[in-house]
C-alpha cells in the first residue's frame, strides 16, 4: 500500500496523528485478513467512474462462462479441485498477492455452491452434515461430538464430517491469546466482550474480515464434503459459513448451535438459517439479536451418559473415588485449560469443614495441578489432570463448582448436580452466570466466605442440595437433543417433519 507524502498533504485535512494511526491499523488488518470490502461499500458520488463487477473481477472463474450446470452446485468445485486429498483443518494463507501467483481463494476452491443451487437428493440417500468446531477449548468440540452422535442416532447412516475454520497452528495461537486474556488481563477481555456487543465497527470486523478468512478456510472442506446442511458450534465457524452464504457462494443452510447459556452478538451473523439456544430466555434474546430467524430451545449439548445417576451408580462412583458416603462431595472443574481463580475456590471449599470433600479437575493445565498439590496437602482433596469420563466422576459428587457456564455447566445440569458459579471469568462467564442465576439454576458469588457459608448451609440442610439437584435435572430433561437433530436434518431435507421454532 502506497501512502501519500505527508508534506504534500493539506494542513486542513482534519486528520491528526491518532486518526492517521487508526487508518494505518485498519489498512494493515484488511491487507492481512484478505480483501473483504464488498460487504460494506462507501457511498459513491455520481461523478465517480463505474466500478467493475466485484465478483467476476476478483474471481474470474466465477463468471457465467465458467458457471456449472444448474442441477448441481458442486460441478464448479470438482473442476477447480483436482485430486481427493483434502486436509481436515487446512487454512490457506490469504496475504498480499504477488504477480504470477494465483489467488489463494482460487487455490482453495472458494467457489462452494457458486451457482446457488443445492444438489437434489433422493429420499433414500444418506444426509450429509458438515459440523464446524474448533479446539480453542474442549467445550466447543464436546458440544460438536454430542451433536454428531445425536445426528447419527436420528438418521442411521448420516454422514457427519467434522472440520475447523482454522489450522491447528491458528487454533493453538487463539488458545494462547484466550488464556492470556482471561488469566492475565480480565479487564481487557471484558472490554473486548463489551465492544463486540456495542461497537458497530468491531461487529463489522468479525462479520466481514474474520468471516471472510474463516469462509475461505472452510470453502475447501465444504467442497469436499458436499453437505446438505452445515452446523457450527464455534462463533468464527458460524461467521465463515454465513459469509459464504451472504456472498452467494453457497445455498447450503447454516445452523448455529450455541454452547454458551447466554446468547451474545459474537454468535450472531446475517446469513444463518436457524439458531439453537439452551433456554427460553436465550430464545427471547435471540429475537432481538437476529429478528426473523427461527430459533429453538435445545437440550444441553452433552452425551447420553450425562443423565441423573441412580443410587447404585452413585454409591459405586463414590467408592471408586474414595468419597465417604456421608460427606458433601464438591467437584471443582474450570475447563480443559484450568482458567480462572481455582486456588481461592479450593481454599473456600476446604474451609467449609471436615464433612466437605473436594475433587479438582485441572484439565491439561499441569502447572496448575502441581501448584495445587503443593499448596493444599489435605487428605480431603484430590487433584486430577485430564479426565476422560466426566460423567462417571460427576456421579460421585453432590455439587459442581465452575466459572464459565459453558459445556461443563451443561454437563452438571444434565447429570442432576447442584451447580455453583464462583468468580466467573470475564466476558461470557459473567454473562452466563447472570443468565443462569435469573433462571434459578445456579448459585453465584465472588467472595470466599460466601462459598464457604453456602456449603456449610448445605451440610446442615441436605434437602437444599437435593432441591437444587432436582431443579437441574428438571431443566435438562425438558428437551431432548434428538429434537434438535431432527430440526437440523429437516433443514437438509425439507420433506422431513420439522420441529416448530419461534
Amino acid at each position: 500500500m502506497a501512502w501519500p507524502d505527508r508534506e504534500k498533504k493539506p494542513a486542513a485535512s482534519g486528520l491528526g496523528q491518532p486518526a492517521r494511526a487508526q487508518v494505518w491499523v485498519a489498512g494493515v488488518l484488511l491487507s492481512h485478513f484478505g480483501s473483504s470490502h464488498d460487504d460494506v461499500q462507501p457511498e459513491r458520488k455520481q461523478h465517480d467512474p463505474p466500478r467493475p463487477q466485484t465478483t467476476s473481477a476478483r474471481y474470474p472463474w466465477a463468471s457465467a462462462r465458467h458457471s456449472p450446470p444448474a442441477e448441481s452446485h458442486h460441478g464448479l468445485l470438482c473442476r477447480f479441485l483436482p485430486g481427493e486429498g483434502v486436509p481436515r483443518t487446512g487454512i490457506h494463507r490469504v496475504g498480499r498477492r504477488t504477480p504470477g501467483r494465483a489467488c489463494a481463494t482460487q487455490r482453495a476452491g472458494y467457489s462452494a455452491g457458486m451457482d446457488g443451487n443445492r444438489a437434489p437428493r433422493s429420499g433414500t440417500s444418506r444426509p450429509r452434515v458438515l459440523l464446524v468446531s474448533a479446539s480453542v477449548g474442549e467445550g466447543h468440540n464436546a458440544a460438536a461430538q454430542a451433536l454428531a452422535e445425536a445426528l447419527r442416532r436420528a438418521a442411521p447412516g448420516c454422514l457427519v464430517t467434522e472440520v475447523a475454520p482454522m489450522s491447528d497452528h491458528a487454533q493453538a495461537v487463539t488458545r494462547r491469546w484466550y488464556r492470556l486474556a482471561v488469566q492475565v488481563a480480565p479487564p481487557l477481555h471484558q472490554l473486548w466482550y463489551w465492544a463486540v456487543a456495542h461497537c458497530r465497527w468491531v461487529r463489522w470486523f468479525y462479520r466481514a474480515v474474520a468471516g471472510a478468512r474463516a469462509g475461505r478456510a472452510l470453502a475447501r472442506q465444504l467442497a469436499a464434503a458436499r453437505p446438505d446442511v452445515t452446523v457450527s458450534t464455534y462463533p468464527l465457524g458460524t461467521a465463515g459459513l454465513a459469509w459464504l452464504r451472504r456472498r452467494g457462494l453457497t445455498q447450503v443452510p447454516v445452523v448455529a448451535v450455541l454452547s454458551d447459556f447466554a446468547p451474545h452478538p459474537f454468535w450472531v451473523y446475517p446469513g444463518v438459517s436457524r439458531y439453537a439456544v439452551l433456554d427460553e430466555a436465550g430464545r427471547d434474546r435471540m429475537r432481538t439479536l437476529a429478528p426473523g430467524v427461527p430459533t429453538e430451545v435445545c437440550a444441553p449439548l452433552v452425551r447420553p451418559t450425562f443423565r441423573p445417576p441412580s443410587a447404585r451408580e452413585t454409591r459405586s462412583a463414590r467408592e471408586r473415588h474414595g468419597v465417604p458416603e456421608d460427606a458433601l462431595s464438591v467437584l471443582i472443574s474450570c475447563g480443559s485449560l484450568g482458567l480462572g481463580e481455582v486456588g481461592p475456590a479450593v481454599r473456600a471449599v476446604l474451609s467449609a469443614g471436615p464433612k466437605v470433600h473436594a475433587i479438582v479437575v485441572c484439565g491439561r493445565n499441569q502447572r496448575l495441578r502441581s501448584r495445587l498439590r503443593r499448596r493444599f496437602p489435605d487428605r480431603r482433596l484430590r487433584v486430577l489432570g485430564w479426565v476422560d469420563d466426566m460423567a462417571e466422576l460427576m456421579a460421585a459428587v453432590d455439587v459442581v463448582v465452575n466459572n464459565a457456564g459453558g459445556v461443563t455447566a451443561a454437563e452438571a445440569l444434565a447429570r442432576g448436580r447442584a451447580l455453583v458459579l464462583f468468580r466467573p471469568v470475564a466476558g461470557h462467564g459473567r454473562d452466563c452466570a447472570r443468565a443462569m442465576a435469573e433462571a434459578g439454576l445456579v448459585e453465584t458469588g465472588t467472595r470466599r466466605r460466601w462459598l464457604t457459608g453456602l456449603l456449610n448451609q448445605w451440610v446442615a440442610h441436605p434437602e437444599l442440595v437435593r432441591a437444587a439437584q432436582r431443579r437441574a435435572a428438571r431443566h435438562a430433561g425438558r428437551h431432548r437433543l434428538a429434537e434438535t437433530a431432527s430440526s437440523i436434518l429437516a433443514e437438509a431435507d425439507p420433506a422431513m417433519p420439522q420441529r416448530a421454532a419461534s
